[in-house]
């Protein structure tokens, strides 16, 4: 069997500049030339190579090909391949768990459309103007907290699905929205009397609140989700808003404490 580069590169399904390469690093063999010069490979040349390309699609590097092909040591050769048997479950793992966010996402979706009517009080406990942008803001969220959400972050967003209906009617949640329409009322020229007021108003709501949250259900977004939210909730914000928002979030965070009267 005499084959040029080119027909066995074909029958291979790789190039001849690959096959060039290979033999550049040892991996081929140096091949047999004509009386032009050719190169001519024969039968050892392409069970050589068919293994090679079976061994790189599984996934094994090229240093790691040559070990196994060249007779490395029975130990190193189990050692290789248990290695990349471990990386490949890893990679399912990654796989399923990308295929579980995206239904999560899917479903999550399918909610906000056929429901308008949570976002708007999604997007309240936010704190966010729910007269404008409430559906995008809402899926906003949901998308923040799909590319940066903790588990508990993943937690709080199906808790709140699932309970919005009733939540809607709890009086300490009721006393939540309506301080969010406080603080869109809330002028630019507020005193610092009246930004402390609402503050006070909020922390004493939230920890009214917060222990109807189930074992489990974070109170608060996780801080990589809460800095994206609320970098979003300050272009809708003027300066008075913004601070109430930020000693509000300081103090339940455990960074500051409420104001005494």
């Amino acid at each position: 069997m005499d084959l040029t580069i080119a027909r066995l590169a074909r029958m291979v399904q790789l190039t001849p500049r690959t096959l060039r390469y290979y033999e550049s690093i040892g991996l081929m063999p140096e091949p047999y030339r004509s009386a032009g010069n050719y190169r001519v490979y024969c039968e050892e040349d392409v069970i050589r190579l068919v293994r090679i390309k079976r061994l790189v699609g599984l996934g094994l590097s090229l240093d790691q090909v040559a070990q196994l092909l060249d007779g490395a040591e029975p130990e190193t050769s189990e050692d290789i391949l248990a290695e990349l048997n471990a990386r490949l479950e890893a990679e399912a793992n990654q796989i399923r768990e990308r295929q579980q966010a995206i239904s999560r996402i899917t479903n999550v979706r399918a909610s906000l459309d056929t429901e308008p009517e949570f976002a708007v009080r999604l997007a309240r406990q936010t704190g966010a103007d729910v007269s404008t942008g409430e559906i995008e803001f809402a899926r906003m969220i949901v998308d923040t907290v799909a590319a940066l959400g903790t588990p508990e972050d993943r937690a709080r967003m199906e808790w709140l699905f699932e309970h919005a209906d009733g939540l809607s009617q709890v009086p300490q949640f009721v006393r939540l929205n309506a301080l969010d329409k406080d603080l869109i009322d809330l002028p630019e020229d507020a005193t610092q009397r009246d930004i402390q007021e609402l503050v006070d108003a909020y922390v004493e709501a939230y920890a009214e609140a917060d222990p109807l949250y189930p074992p489990g259900i974070a109170r608060m977004w996780s801080p990589s989700v809460d800095e994206v939210l609320e970098s979003l909730l300050e272009n809708r914000f003027h300066d008075a808003q913004v601070e109430v928002r930020h000693r509000v979030r300081s103090i339940r965070a455990g960074n500051d404490q409420p104001a005494c009267d």
